[in-house]
């Protein structure tokens, strides 16, 4: 899953249009999923009044938690929680109409979200998540 979301991410904090601007590469996505005869009426509500006037900071969120999201499973850091956002974000591509292997990697990361503390056991999780307990 690392090797979909870092060169997602990565493409899209460094082509300049994703990042703290009008939000015009989400919007694409977005306008399709309204159009659509599919789209699930509460969904269609959420991206008209929600996500449509603050489009340039959720295209912000996207791109900057593909690539969050991408790194801390490639290094295994908070993997559970990379897992779940990983589910999250490609649940709204689904439902918003992206489909491609968008179901495939909902199970993957509510799998991950799942088996959270074996599988960030070979990663930086083994030794992040007994300093978080002490700690806090």
């Amino acid at each position: 899953m690392a090797y979909v979301y870092i060169p997602a991410g990565w493409g899209k904090v460094t082509s300049g249009k994703w990042l703290f601007g009008d939000g015009a590469p989400i919007m694409n996505l977005v306008n399709g999923a309204i159009a659509a005869d599919g789209t699930p009426a509460w969904y269609v509500w959420f991206l008209q009044n929600i996500v449509t006037p603050l489009a340039g900071l959720f295209a912000t969120l996207v791109a900057l938690g593909e690539l969050a999201i991408g790194l801390g499973l490639l290094v295994g850091l908070l993997t559970g929680v990379a897992g779940f956002f990983a589910s999250f974000v490609n649940g709204n591509f689904v439902l918003a109409g992206a489909l491609g292997s968008n179901p495939l990697l909902v199970i993957f990361g509510i799998l991950i979200a799942l088996a959270w503390k074996n599988a960030g056991w070979i990663g930086l999780d083994r030794w992040f998540i007994p300093w978080a307990h002490r700690r806090f």
